[in-house]
């Protein structure tokens, strides 16, 4: 720890790991990107090229994320959403699943879902 904390250390970790627990978790987490592209509004008007590393990428989420993982059906329920809902914003939404995914790796959370 870089600081110097006022609260007791452990409840200070505790709350911490609490806090990032739930952030992570897949549902609220999918949810959340979901509340995110139904406000987003894409800055460009331009129709965007989608490139070969995107495309890999895509499919890449779809094995670890899509069929791998434990979470799976929250992936593909996001999916099925935004091509139904805000079809323009696909590239958006796999790579908040992806950022989801690295960041419940990162915390090491990615076990327990």
């Amino acid at each position: 720890m870089n600081f110097v904390p006022k609260m007791n250390v452990h409840e200070l970790l505790e709350g911490y790991k609490k806090i990032i627990q739930n952030i992570y978790s897949t549902r609220p987490y999918y949810l959340r990107i979901r509340q995110l592209l139904l406000n987003y509004k894409r800055f460009h008007g331009k129709q965007m090229k989608i490139e070969f590393s995107q495309l890999s990428a895509f499919f890449k989420s779809v094995i670890i994320i899509g069929i791998l993982n434990k979470g799976r059906g929250e992936y593909w329920k996001l999916l099925i959403w935004t091509l139904f809902k805000r079809p323009g914003l696909i590239v958006d939404a796999i790579t908040f699943t992806v950022y989801g995914y690295h960041f419940q790796t990162v915390f090491g959370l990615r076990n327990n879902h």
